[in-house]
């Protein structure tokens, strides 16, 4: 049981006998019979009894606290009182004197004056006594209160079973006053009540416990009390109202105490049986415990001493106020010294250290002492100067003072920040001179802050303050990469981190598609909230294309390598183990499923004239570090033998000691063989280089000559000896050689080949021109051998050239002619067709006129004499009546569209809202028949256009867009702006069938109808649009697909 429930069930129960006894009192004060008895022929309570038990009540309510002082005296002078009155009553009994204490109330009554009975005053006594011991002799096992509380219980509780059983023996003595029923309940109350006033000893304090012996108290006990009164009362019941006669009903109680007693002792037992089973297993957890908490101690020391952070325990130390002022280290670990430059501080004072101590820290740390509140902050620890990030625990309960302190020396971390914060205005600087755009985005309202740079990349127009939504962000992104983008930003958000990612973007202005890296982190509020992300956007589609060519480039690489036949090596230095690839052991020729695992077994397969070099080479890797490069030949398992060309890296450990080589072996052997016909084709080529027509040389790498063919001496009328390495600048025109030897030395540096003409002297000081022309010589691994060069006598060929160029002049001049009257032929066509254009008016204009006679006619044989003509004849009449409104309607149509070609056009601002509301009006009567739904997208612009065709250009888009929709769907159309930089584009979007993509420019020309066996028209609407446009100086055209409707869009220039 809970101490204090203890107490609390204590007071009440003490409670309760005041109210007992109180109410006794005014019935006695009052008169009123009813309360001062609790039945007829019962007796009463005595005045001084009710006092009594008032007191005692009083008593036990002051006595509910142990310590000393004012209350707790008054509650023991009550407990006197009562004591008192209790033994001078019980002495009037016994001695047979009358010391009139039950007269002293002298406003009572005479019969309620009378005095207690004998057993009310030895209860007083008992609970007075109890009251006055309660705090003595708490140490001893049999404690005097409770014996006397618990003999004045039993006492009171007899009196109880007299009155339920029947017994006047139970409650009186003798010729004695009986003791009264709610005297016996308040006296057994009282004593029970003191029982748990002290719950942590004595019988509360033994029904408490979790043993065994308490376990079975609580159980019994109950039982033992409650069971045999129960079961007595029901006996004598039965025996009164003649159920059974005594033996029987002995029996009967005998044998349902024996059952009742078994049944409980039996669950008892099997309940502590279960109870010691799991002690059992408790103490065996108990023991693991204890065995793991070893261990966790063991390492708690490992990791105390071992761990790089620094960390105290601190002893709080307060003046009378509760207000720190100083700490003492208690114990620290060994990183403590080193992020402190504290030394030797176990057990002193911080004050012994430093002089002064910020004020905050001693309050942080207070605070925790006394609250219990973990504390994490960073701050300058100025006595120290240094930077702490320090989080702070109580250690113990909040007497001890004590708080664990672990904690990291950030003071470079935050030089670092500072720095951070000098180089982010440098940044911001550099970020303005370079091509980085730079944003910021509000998570909350969803605005954006855009640099100037931003609305270049995306290639917007800029706001004038800078600000876009975010939709306008995700309306860019490509919607494949959209998903996953948005994705990665809400999770930086979420781990509250940086990242950086790619996507792509379709810029507004031209519609290319962007590849864009971004880089964004968060700002926090002045709450620690994350409420900003920083970031920026870099344009890296042309990284991404050579990333792309890269990676095109390193897979032909990779092919190229497979096709070679290159293999691969790693020789292990330390352990002289080698692995390679199965390249590598066909150019060994070992057959499959053998290799050469050893750097021994490598040595053996090399030729008995090579081996020696290659020792050294490897001796030197090993220790030195120096890379293999050697060419060498092995002997294959067959006896060939076989040139090889191998080439490693030695990569070193952190010590710089040789660790590894990764490397390649190619066959080289058929270079080899190369190499041998070479040397022996070179006299070949001499012998050819000597016998043909133009001059030819050959240089080293570095420009060096080193050899002419015989028709250079027959020219020039040198030797070798003055032509060798430079000498050739001898027969060089003086006025070229400044211009051509940086030439050739710039082909020299890098390789490309070489072409220039210049004059060369002859051996008789004729200068003739020459083409010469010089070629690099590679060898397999790119490098340049030597250089090639001829020279081409061109003299012939310079002075036809000069001839060829006198004769492109006079064609030029033939050509300039020729346009001049090619411009008068096109003036006198544009004469023509203006001449044309007006007679297909004229004639459109003349046809009209017959066309309306057969509409009328026709009309007019339906309306009036309908009645005399059969289905067939009514059907050939609404044919010539349909034929004739669509021929009218072509005739229409050609009228507009001659007129758009010869209207007079004066391009002037136009309000497209006005242009847009007389098509409507226009097409009022269709839209009204089909029940057309239209959206308009406000505010509309103004663009420089004329008011008359751009009205009929988009009552023609409005018409069509009506026309062409599925039966039964309504049609909905929607129009409206798009800036375009220095163009406006008009939109004018449907939910009609839609149009192939391979028909999209085919509906601008005449008479072109996709649709013509489901919709009406005459196919010439379109090609009205695009000739109007055109004249405006603007352009048309469109996005559709089959089913899915259709956007045309108009661009003109903003007026």
């Amino acid at each position: 049981m809970n101490l204090q429930i203890s107490k609390k069930i204590s007071l009440l129960l003490a409670i309760v006998a005041l109210c007992i006894s109180s109410v006794s009192l005014i019935g006695w004060f009052f008169h009123i019979p009813i309360l001062t008895s609790w039945g007829p022929g019962f007796a009463t309570m005595k005045v001084n009894t009710g006092v009594a038990f008032v007191i005692a009540a009083i008593s036990l309510a002051l006595l509910q606290r142990e310590e000393l002082g004012t209350r707790y005296t008054l509650g023991k002078f009550c407990a006197a009182v009562v004591t008192l009155i209790g033994l001078l009553t019980f002495g009037e009994h016994l001695f047979g004197v009358n010391l009139g204490i039950d007269e002293l109330l002298l406003a009572v009554p005479p019969e309620a004056a009378s005095r207690m009975s004998p057993l009310t005053s030895i209860v007083l006594v008992l609970i007075g006594f109890a009251l006055l011991l309660i705090d003595t002799c708490k140490h001893f096992r049999a404690n005097p209160t409770e014996i006397l509380s618990a003999v004045s219980l039993t006492v009171s509780l007899v009196g109880v079973l007299g009155y339920l059983y029947g017994t006047q023996a139970f409650y009186r003595i003798g010729i004695y006053g009986s003791m009264a029923l709610h005297t016996a309940a308040s006296g057994a109350l009282m004593g029970f009540a003191i029982l748990l006033a002290r719950p942590s000893r004595g019988l509360p304090s033994l029904l408490a416990r979790k043993t065994a012996g308490a376990k079975l108290a609580r159980r019994l006990l109950p039982a033992a009390i409650l069971v045999p009164v129960l079961a007595g009362w029901l006996r004598i019941l039965g025996e009164r109202m003649g159920l059974y006669e005594s033996p029987f009903g002995t029996g009967l109680f005998a044998t349902t105490l024996v059952g009742i007693f078994v049944a409980l002792i039996w669950a008892t037992a099997v309940s502590l049986d279960t109870g010691d089973l799991k002690r059992e297993q408790a103490d065996a957890a108990l023991r693991a415990s204890q065995e793991a908490l070893r261990e966790g101690q063991e390492r708690y020391r490992t990791l105390f001493n071992s761990m790089d952070e620094g960390f105290c325990i601190i002893e709080m130390i307060f003046d009378e106020n509760q207000r720190a002022v100083d700490y003492r280290f208690i114990e620290i670990n060994p990183a403590f010294e080193k992020q402190t430059g504290l030394h030797g501080a176990a057990g002193k004072r911080i004050l012994e250290f430093v002089s002064n101590i910020e004020p905050h820290w001693l309050e942080n740390y207070g605070r925790v002492a006394l609250t219990g509140v973990p504390i994490r902050f960073a701050d300058e620890y100025k006595s120290l100067g240094r930077w702490f990030d320090v989080f702070a625990f109580r250690m113990g309960d909040v007497a001890s003072h004590r708080v664990a302190v672990l904690f990291n020396n950030i003071t470079q971390r935050k030089q670092v920040e500072q720095s951070l914060r000098d180089s982010e205005e440098r940044m911001r600087l550099a970020t303005d001179a370079t091509e980085v755009g730079v944003w910021e985005w509000n998570i909350h309202t969803d605005q954006i802050r855009w640099d100037a740079q931003m609305f270049r990349i995306y290639g917007i127009a800029p706001t004038p303050d800078g600000l876009v939504h975010y939709r306008d962000w995700t309306g860019a992104v490509l919607p494949e990469d959209l998903p996953g983008q948005e994705e990665a930003l809400k999770e930086t958000v979420r781990r509250r981190g940086t990242s950086t990612r790619e996507f792509r973007i379709l810029r507004r202005d031209d519609r290319q598609c962007r590849a864009l890296q971004a880089v964004e982190t968060i700002r926090w509020n002045v709450q620690g909230q994350a409420e900003w992300v920083v970031g920026t956007n870099l344009d890296i589609t042309e990284r991404k294309r050579a990333e792309e060519a890269l990676h095109e480039s390193q897979e032909r690489l990779q092919a190229a390598l497979d096709g070679s036949g290159a293999g691969t090596f790693r020789w292990n230095i330390q352990t002289n183990a080698l692995q390679w690839d199965k390249n590598l052991d066909h150019l060994f020729g070992l057959p499959p499923g053998q290799t050469i695992q050893s750097l021994e077994n490598f040595i053996a397969t090399i030729h008995p004239d090579d081996r020696a070099e290659v020792i050294k080479s490897c001796q030197r890797c090993a220790s030195d570090g120096a890379d293999f490069d050697r060419e060498f030949r092995v002997i294959w398992p067959d006896g060939s033998v076989h040139w090889l060309d191998d080439k490693g890296t030695t990569f070193r450990d952190a010590q710089g000691r040789p660790l590894h080589m990764t490397g390649m072996c190619l066959n080289i052997t058929e270079r080899k063989r190369a190499e041998e016909a070479l040397r022996e084709s070179e006299a070949q080529f001499r012998a050819l280089a000597d016998n043909m027509g133009p001059m030819a040389w050959m240089a080293n790498p570095d420009g060096y000559l080193f050899f002419y063919n015989k028709r250079w001496y027959e020219y020039t009328g040198t030797t070798f000896e003055e032509m060798q390495g430079w000498g050739w600048q001898k027969v060089q025109h003086p006025g070229q050689l400044d211009r051509m030897l940086p030439n050739w030395k710039h082909a020299l540096a890098t390789g490309e080949p070489w072409e220039d003409i210049f004059p060369l002297r002859r051996h008789d000081g004729v200068y003739r021109w020459f083409l010469s022309r010089a070629f690099p010589i590679r060898d397999q691994q790119g490098n340049i051998t030597r250089w090639f060069g001829t020279n081409t006598d061109i003299t012939e060929l310079r002075e036809t050239q000069a001839k060829l160029q006198q004769a492109q002049t006079e064609l030029q001049q033939y050509a300039t002619s020729l346009e001049h009257k090619v411009a008068e032929r096109t003036a006198d066509l544009k004469a023509t067709n203006n001449q044309l254009e007006a007679f297909v008016y004229s004639i459109a204009h003349d046809l009209r006129a017959p066309l309306r006679a057969m509409q009328g006619f026709s009309q007019a044989l339906l309306d009036e004499y309908s009645s005399n003509l059969d289905d067939t004849g009514k059907h050939f009449l609404q044919r010539i009546n349909a034929s004739s409104e669509f021929m009218d309607k072509m005739i229409m149509d050609l009228l507009a569209f001659g007129r758009a070609g010869r209207l007079e056009i004066e391009l002037e601002p136009v309000k497209v809202q006005s242009a847009w509301d007389d098509a409507v009006f226009q097409c009022a009567r269709e839209i009204e028949q089909t029940n057309t739904q239209i959206e308009v997208v406000t505010p509309l612009p103004t663009v420089l256009a004329h008011q008359a065709a751009l009205t009929q250009i988009l009552a023609n888009l409005l018409s069509n867009a009506i026309k062409f929709v599925s039966p039964g769907v309504q049609p909905k159309i929607r129009f409206w702006s798009e800036d375009s930089g220095p163009a406006v584009r008009l939109w004018v979007e449907d939910n009609g069938v839609g149009i192939p993509r391979e028909y999209h420019e085919r509906i601008f020309r005449v008479f072109e109808r996709l649709q013509g066996a489901r919709f009406s028209g005459t196919g010439i609407g379109l090609s009205i649009v695009r000739k109007g446009v055109e004249r405006m100086d603007g352009k048309v055209g469109l996005e559709s697909e089959p089913s899915q409707g259709t956007r045309f869009w108009i661009e003109l220039q903003k007026g």
